[in-house]
């Protein structure tokens, strides 16, 4: 618990009312700027106890020296609203938590006076023992809590606020109301009901908990009206929902609303207990006429083996026409057609339980199988559970597990195309380099016709259209062996070359591009003597500096000119220059 011997000292922050703030200070120099005047009612002060700026008349540690201050001895508009707080009542009030015994702080949350037992601090804030309860389980301290001033000035009402807990409770239990309605409904009251129940009681539990903090709060008297009503309605249609559960599941048990097998007896049941109501007689021959229909389908489904649909049939005719012959030729035979479909669905589990047993023993072998390695065995035997146990659980695992080899082998088959793919690829490059069009066309027209769907065949289809080309244009012949060439001839050599092929082929559809080629290499070569020019001048001048300038430019940016190899002579005999 916090004592004021084992707090440390608080600081206090003033602003002043005309906007200015004086340094932080103590309680006793606080007091001595009151004291002296430094400090007036209406200036705002605070300190790590405090959320915010309050009045200093308003502060605890203040109050009683504005008390003792006189109205006269104060100016202008601050003197005037001294007179009016003077006028008030003001007096130490009482713990929150223990009436008679004086408060002696202030919690920062809630804004309530407790005494020195009743405050604790947390994160160096002073807080009552029910807000510090629910700052420490992360909740907003304070919520139902009236302020400071409310406490200390008579006649000013704090703030009544509505108790969550109550306010939860109500609104729970207007929902229970609502859903409380579907109880009415047999066919909803077995699942209405749980939920009616749980509603209820969280609305009860809820009412309680509100009425619990009535007492330790400061709330309005609807928080009260709240939390009672949802406790007493809660209670209420707990009790009803009890009852309707206890109501649906004697009903259950006795069959006689929610049972399937009884409705569907009370639909076929004889009608002779109720009054059979009275058709004219052409209605009459019309349900006569549709009854026979129906009796013909039911012998036509019997004799196609469909005994199922045969016993649905013969309840739908009892049931729309009770009163014809057929229905009663029908009510007759209906005991032995249900006899005999209950026998066929156990003769149907037996056998499938037998089927299950086999394709799960057909299964282990061919999981056998396949461990062996063995995948053309393994994939029939897969396929053949699927198809001659198709109802089973073991030939939905079979029908996975086939899927799953099958992708297996699907790519180990697209990886071996893949690579054969490849292997083709490369021989019709190899044959695309040595200048052979004709057998890299058919290489790649092979390659696409084994292996359409890889990769590789994409980039082989622009390959071939490529080959075929070559194959066709001469001057694209000559052109591509230049462009393969040219990074290993020098400029001299290249230029004459392109001159060649542009008189040679003016119209060809490298023309353009082959005269751009022939600029270049010519720009080149251009700059390339001009660099050797100006280095030879400089070296004969003597410049070596320079020179070697020129001949590194020429080496490194013009590796193609005939003049590199002179050029790498005369650097080195610069360098030996500079050196001397």
């Amino acid at each position: 618990m916090g004592t004021d011997g084992a707090r440390a000292p608080k600081d206090w922050k003033v602003q002043k009312s005309d906007g200015s703030r004086l340094e932080p200070a103590n309680l006793s120099v606080l007091r001595h700027w009151v004291e002296t005047g430094q400090i007036e009612a209406d200036d705002l002060v605070i300190n790590e106890d405090l959320s915010d700026w309050i009045r200093a008349a308003e502060a605890l540690d203040l109050f009683d020296l504005f008390e003792r201050q006189e109205p006269g001895d104060r100016s202008g508009e601050s003197a005037r609203q001294s007179v009016e707080f003077a006028d008030l009542e003001i007096k130490i009030p009482d713990c929150a938590y223990h009436p008679g015994q004086p408060a002696a702080e202030i919690c920062v949350g809630c804004g309530k006076f407790v005494c020195k037992e009743c405050g604790e601090r947390f994160e160096s804030k002073l807080y009552c023992r029910r807000c510090l309860a629910e700052k420490q389980v992360g909740a907003e301290p304070g919520l139902a809590a009236a302020g400071p001033v409310a406490q200390i000035i008579p006649g000013v009402r704090p703030a009544q606020r509505v108790n969550r807990f109550s306010l939860a409770s109500v609104t729970l239990s207007v929902v229970a109301i609502l859903c409380s309605f579907l109880m009415i409904s047999p066919r909803f009251r077995m699942a209405a009901a749980p939920a009616v129940g749980f509603i209820s009681f969280l609305a009860a539990l809820l009412g309680a908990i509100g009425l619990g903090n009535l007492r330790s709060t400061q709330l309005s008297s609807r928080s009260k009206q709240f939390a009672l009503s949802g406790l007493l309605v809660g209670l209420s249609l707990l009790i009803l929902s009890v009852m309707a559960i206890s109501l649906s599941i004697r009903q259950f048990r006795s069959g006689s609303a929610t049972s399937i097998r009884g409705n569907q007896l009370n639909s076929i049941a004889p009608q002779t207990a109720r009054r059979q109501p009275i058709y004219s007689k052409q209605m009459q021959e019309e349900r006569d006429a549709n009854s026979r229909q129906l009796l013909d389908q039911l012998t036509d489904q019997l004799n196609a083996g469909q005994l199922e649909g045969a016993v649905s049939t013969a309840r739908t005719l009892v049931g729309l026409y009770p009163e014809t012959d057929a229905a009663r030729i029908t009510q007759e035979r209906l005991p032995l057609l249900e006899n005999a479909l209950e026998e066929k669905r156990v003769v149907d589990q037996e056998s499938l339980r037998e089927n299950e047993e086999r394709a799960r023993q057909r299964l282990e072998y061919a999981l056998k199988i396949y461990s062996d390695g063995n995948l053309n065995v393994t994939i029939d035997l897969l396929r053949s559970i699927v198809e001659n146990f198709p109802t089973t659980e073991t030939a939905k695992l079979a029908e996975a597990e086939l899927k799953r080899i099958e992708g297996l082998l699907t790519n180990q088959r697209m990886k071996q195309e893949e690579e054969d793919a490849s292997r083709l690829a490369r021989q019709a490059r190899e044959r695309m380099e040595m200048e052979r069009y004709e057998e890299a066309a058919d290489i790649y027209r092979r390659l696409l016709n084994q292996y359409p769907a890889t990769p590789t065949a994409v980039a082989a289809r622009a390959d071939l259209a490529q080959a075929q080309l070559l194959l066709s244009d001469a001057s694209e012949r000559e052109f591509r062996r230049i462009q393969k060439q040219s990074p290993d001839l020098s400029y001299e050599d290249v230029i004459p070359r392109l001159q060649e092929f542009l008189a040679q082929y003016p119209s060809s559809a490298r023309f353009e591009e082959a005269n751009r080629m022939l600029q270049d290499h010519l720009t080149n070569k251009s700059i390339a003597d001009g660099l050797y020019t100006f280095g030879k001048t400089y070296l004969s001048e003597r410049k070596y500096s320079l020179a070697l300038g020129r001949y590194d430019k020429l080496i490194n940016e013009h590796p193609r000119s005939q003049w590199t190899a002179q050029a790498r002579k005369d650097r080195e005999h610069a360098l030996e220059k500079l050196k001397e």
